[in-house]
């Protein structure tokens, strides 16, 4: 290699490096990107359908569920969940059939379980208590927690990237870094990895997974989505009032 055509040669491998780094920082900045506006949208009412299934499996019993219903959604607050769910047993080929109701009120969220094995059961947690909560263990210990406030808890434990763009809609994948706490690492496959699925040009979100990236534990949809106004979600359509005589559960106070 000659002085004259070392610089050049030089200025190709700079090319070939910039070439190489550039999508993986450019990826980086449009999920983050991504990921912020998808936030921001739920700042506003709106109406949608809602889908969800979960397959587990623990300490080799496989129990499966899936739901379908609507969510009314106020703000991080006040928000309003009614699904009908059927959940397969383990041990059992027959499922059971069983509606669940969730209510953030402003102040707590109550969820409605009418299990016709059990009976109707309620669960009560504190909304600030619980967020607390979350955010100290990084992770959701409140299953009435909307998808919303579940990607701002964990995203901060998650490197997502922008792995498909196609079809107008936009696919983030995130992969669990080292800085989440242990109570997420001892979880184990479950929340190993997030998946996102957005509208590509109004990034609201269409689709959450979370566990092994291509083999999902749970899978939760939103479809049809109608903006509201504020009118629209008047603050009685999030009240909620438990049946007589049905005994209160209160998680939060149970972990303590």
């Amino acid at each position: 290699m000659t002085n004259r055509t070392r610089p050049v040669v030089a200025a190709i491998l700079a090319c070939v490096c910039l070439a190489l780094l550039a999508p993986v920082a450019a990826t980086a900045q449009d999920a983050k990107a991504y990921l912020d506006k998808m936030l921001t949208m739920y700042d506003n009412p709106f109406r949608a359908d809602y889908t969800m299934v979960m397959e587990m499996n623990q300490g080799g019993m496989a129990l499966s569920m899936n739901g379908t219903g609507k969510m009314t959604w106020a703000d991080e607050t006040h928000m309003r969940l009614d699904v009908d769910m059927s959940m397969k047993m383990p041990g059992t080929d027959q499922s059971m059939q069983m509606s669940m109701k969730t209510v953030a009120d402003g102040t707590n969220t109550w969820t409605e379980m009418d299990n016709p094995m059990m009976g109707k059961q309620v669960m009560k947690m504190d909304i600030a208590k619980a967020q607390e909560m979350a955010e100290s263990q990084g992770m959701s210990s409140n299953p009435g927690q909307s998808p919303f406030e579940q990607i701002r808890t964990l995203q901060q434990y998650f490197d997502f990237k922008v792995t498909d763009t196609s079809g107008g809609k936009v696919r983030l994948e995130g992969t669990m870094n080292d800085t989440a706490p242990p109570q997420m690492k001892e979880a184990g496959p479950m929340i190993e990895g997030l998946v996102l699925i957005l509208d590509g040009s109004t990034s609201m979100l269409e689709k959450f997974e979370m566990g092994p990236i291509g083999e999902p534990a749970m899978v939760m949809e939103l479809s049809d989505y109608t903006k509201l106004k504020p009118s629209d979600v008047p603050a009685s359509m999030f009240s909620y009032l438990p049946p007589a005589g049905v005994t209160i559960v209160d998680p939060l106070a149970m972990q303590q």
